[in-house]
């Protein structure tokens, strides 16, 4: 078995693991919300927009739930998409037709070219499994933009990670690993990559101060009670209210890159 195929059958576990909740993409809900709120300030009442890499729709009904669009979400995960499909089918009639789900792969969507006004992953690329796919990929979602279209790529990276390693070391908390089905983004390979395909809109390190707070603050304090952190700690639900007023430092692996397609 690759590992491609490894990666896949893992996001079809959680599927069948956790159903149609948050958990099923994302174990921290605090930092879930805050990728959802700062994924809709991009989305334009009236826009088509494409979420590759869905998971079971979570992010999908809140974009359509908050902003008027039409949405089409896919997902290689089938397991992950008829989870999709379950939360679809109590929606109401006015959201069921603005929202739409099938199985699909980000290195091949199968949608037309020059298709959608927005195009979003949250958390997709880093699935893949090599640097290739991930360049390969962002060629994909290029082709399916209109022009002048936007792609909002919110995906962890390696150096986001390693800054706040380097906190955690010193204030004496052991690294947090890069997950055994992630490849988190090298900044520096996929904005070359990026350059020749779209114009750089704006970076938002929108997760630096919730990282600082959550993993630092929160995983001192856990470490010198002796027990494990809580995702659900208050400090973290504090530090969530805040990070929409306290966008500073580098310090947050989750960043939210915003490219027009040239």
């Amino acid at each position: 078995m690759n590992k491609n195929t490894e990666v896949k059958q893992f996001w079809d576990s959680q599927a069948a693991a956790h159903g149609e909740t948050y958990l099923a993409t994302m174990p921290d809900k605090f930092l879930k919300e805050l990728e959802i709120d700062n994924i809709s300030k991009y989305l334009k009442p009236g826009t088509h927009v494409a979420d590759i890499g869905c998971g079971n729709g979570y992010s999908t009904f809140h974009y359509a739930e908050t902003v008027d669009i039409t949405i089409q979400g896919i997902d290689y995960s089938e397991a992950m998409i008829e989870q999709a499909h379950k939360a679809w089918n109590r929606l109401p009639d006015n959201l069921k037709a603005r929202v739409s789900f099938r199985p699909g792969d980000v290195k091949g969507t199968g949608f037309d070219s020059s298709m959608f006004d927005t195009v979003i992953t949250d958390r997709c690329l880093i699935n893949l499994t090599t640097r290739n796919d991930q360049e390969n990929a962002l060629k994909e979602l290029h082709r399916i933009l209109k022009p002048n279209g936007y792609y909002v790529m919110c995906e962890d990276t390696e150096q986001g990670l390693h800054n706040l390693n380097q906190v955690r070391e010193y204030v004496g908390l052991e690294p947090i690993k890069v997950r055994w089905h992630n490849l988190y983004i090298d900044e520096t390979h996929i904005l070359t990559v990026a350059q020749e395909l779209f114009n750089l809109v704006e970076v938002v390190k929108f997760s630096s101060f919730y990282y600082l707070a959550s993993r630092i603050i929160n995983g001192k304090m856990a470490q010198e009670e002796g027990v494990e952190p809580k995702y659900d700690s208050d400090v973290n639900r504090v530090a969530a209210l805040c990070s929409s007023k306290a966008v500073f430092g580098d310090f947050g692996p989750l960043k939210l890159f915003v490219f027009q397609k040239i």
